[in-house]
């Protein structure tokens, strides 16, 4: 599927949400890119769009996506959109839609609750649940040590201080197994460690796939902190060049 036809498709589902069209393209690269018995988590899916993005990406390998949301209630949601319940029922006629709902095994608790019964090895996990420092803090800290040698972690909202933060302080203490990292202003991918040279290859298709890099023009002041970041990673022979984009202006 081509991007012009992905977003032709994506489109056409209408669905609120504050992932954007090329972040969803994004998410669907990447997705795309996991192989045939893997394991994606999604936490925090609200209406679904994100969840379409990823499932769209994952049909060709038949890899099945977990999301986990309880669907309680959006932090700071606009007035006038689904919570609680009407928001669950949304989320499956949405996936039902779409006809990606055979793809996605849904969990419907907390990520919290469901974090000490989680055995699984996860190839991407994409952290999108509650923004909350604690919140988010706990869902990296639960989720992303099952997330395999060569897998993907993605965060979304990278822009508020809360998940910035989370991220700063993950990345602190998992410096030596990230291999790789890409983003745009609003979500940044992150490459753990395979550093063979089979795990090189899938790095430069994994995360440089699907980013276009436009312009760096008045980027937010945390990119600069993520450039710095990646020059650091270069040292290593088995590193790659982490890039930074922007998809704010352009197509």
């Amino acid at each position: 599927m081509t991007k012009e036809e992905f977003l032709q498709t994506f489109r056409e589902q209408k669905i609120y949400g504050g992932v954007s069209d090329r972040e969803a393209w994004l998410l669907h690269e990447l997705a795309r890119l996991v192989p045939p018995g893997g394991t994606v988590v999604e936490i925090g899916s609200w209406l679904g769009r994100s969840s379409i993005a990823l499932a769209m990406g994952l049909r060709a390998n038949a890899v099945r996506l977990h999301t986990v949301d309880d669907h309680r209630g959006i932090e700071n949601a606009p007035p006038g959109l689904p919570s609680g319940p009407q928001a669950r029922e949304m989320f499956f006629e949405n996936l039902q839609r779409a006809g990606v709902r055979d793809l996605i095994e849904h969990h419907n608790v907390s990520s919290d609750d469901l974090a000490p019964q989680w055995k699984l090895p996860i190839d991407l996990l994409f952290v999108d649940g509650c923004h909350e420092y604690d919140a988010a803090r706990r869902d990296t800290m639960n989720y992303a040590p099952h997330v395999k040698p060569g897998g993907v972690v993605i965060f979304h909202d990278v822009a508020m201080d809360s998940v910035w933060r989370t991220i700063k302080e993950w990345v602190g203490e998992k410096d030596a197994a990230i291999s790789g990292v890409a983003g745009t202003a609003n979500i940044v991918a992150f490459k753990l460690g395979d550093t063979s040279a089979a795990g090189i290859a899938r790095l430069r298709r994994a995360v440089i796939l699907g980013f276009v890099f436009l312009s760096r023009r008045e980027a937010p002041g945390h990119i600069p902190w993520l450039e710095k970041m990646c020059r650091k990673l270069l040292r290593g022979p088995a590193r790659l060049l982490m890039r930074v984009f922007d998809w704010r202006s352009g197509s």
